[in-house]
């Protein structure tokens, strides 16, 4: 996703099998440079880190829908922020988290609210319920 002129992240594979990464370019005239590759704190193969990608300003938002250290696929979400190197600042899970929830399938940021879907969440007697979770 190309968010400005300057910064491009396009979500790549990571050493592990499908982990998933985010590598952050900067442009200058009609060359692109990477400036570096973002990954997950807790990256485990199939986790889908890169998912989906949202920047606004200097913050940027991605999910890893099949993430699964709370639970099998419940799924995760990861802020960056450019004023600390583009190291990660937070992980975000649902408290209410469980199997297969796929937290992270639907992501939307505008810069202080951020909605986050699972879109699994509730889905125990094989109906697609979903969930949104709103974080400010």
């Amino acid at each position: 996703a190309i968010c400005e002129d300057s910064k491009r992240f396009a979500p790549q594979k990571n050493e592990a099998t499908q982990a998933g990464s985010v590598y952050l370019f900067k442009r200058s005239g009609n060359q692109w440079t990477q400036l570096k590759q973002l990954k997950a704190s807790d990256t485990e193969a199939h986790d889908l880190f890169g998912y989906r990608v949202q920047l606004i300003g200097e913050t940027l938002i991605t999910t890893a829908p099949l993430e699964d250290s709370a639970a099998r696929t419940a799924g995760a979400a990861y802020v960056f922020n450019s004023s600390n190197n583009w190291e990660e600042k937070k992980r975000l899970r649902p408290e209410d988290g469980q199997i297969g929830d796929n937290f992270g399938v639907g992501l939307g940021f505008d810069g202080s609210s951020l909605v986050i879907s699972a879109h699994q969440q509730g889905n125990r007697s094989r109906q697609l319920l979903g969930k949104a979770y709103n974080y400010q």
